[in-house]
């Protein structure tokens, strides 16, 4: 399903195996838009760090979402 974190996480791995690293990015995007949990978070921003390190905008968005969750979280 599209609607799941799961489907998306599973096919971002894919692709950023086969080096498509633009789709593996689409693809975990659309992770977290589906479910924004903090595992899928971090697996995103890992991402962005590791191969698009020159999108600082991205990294800082994802790192501010992230942060949010967390706050949420620990307020629980």
């Amino acid at each position: 399903s599209e609607k799941t974190g799961l489907a998306w996480h599973n096919v971002g791995k894919l692709f950023e195996r086969l080096g498509a690293l633009k789709t593996a990015r689409i693809a975990y995007d659309n992770m977290v838009k589906a479910q924004s949990i903090i595992q899928y978070q971090t697996t995103r921003l890992e991402f962005l760090r590791a191969y698009m390190p020159e999108d600082t905008e991205a990294i800082k968005q994802a790192e501010a979402q992230l942060e949010g969750t967390l706050g949420e979280f620990i307020l629980e």
